[in-house]
């Protein structure tokens, strides 16, 4: 038995689903750029495993907002009185 030259070489349809969901999570992102995997598979009606996926394929990240620190340092030189004496 041989095998069909066209069994060899074919071509899969994956790919071409993957790049138009890379345009839908790109043009979802314009209205909500903090959405992660799991948020944009419920805005798409798809199952987050393959939004991530092929966010991680395509190696697309939401912006993420800057973390904001606290300094505890301004805090040491205050001086307490005991107000009950």
């Amino acid at each position: 038995m041989a095998i069909s030259p066209d069994h060899l070489h074919r071509t899969g349809k994956q790919e071409t689903k993957d790049l138009a969901l890379k345009q839908n999570i790109e043009t979802t992102w314009v209205k909500h750029p903090s959405y992660g995997s799991i948020k944009l598979g419920w805005e798409l009606k798809i199952n987050h495993k393959r939004t991530a996926r092929v966010m991680k394929k395509y190696g697309l990240k939401p912006p993420r907002r800057r973390v904001r620190r606290f300094c505890t340092h301004s805090t040491s030189h205050h001086h307490y009185t005991n107000l009950i004496a």
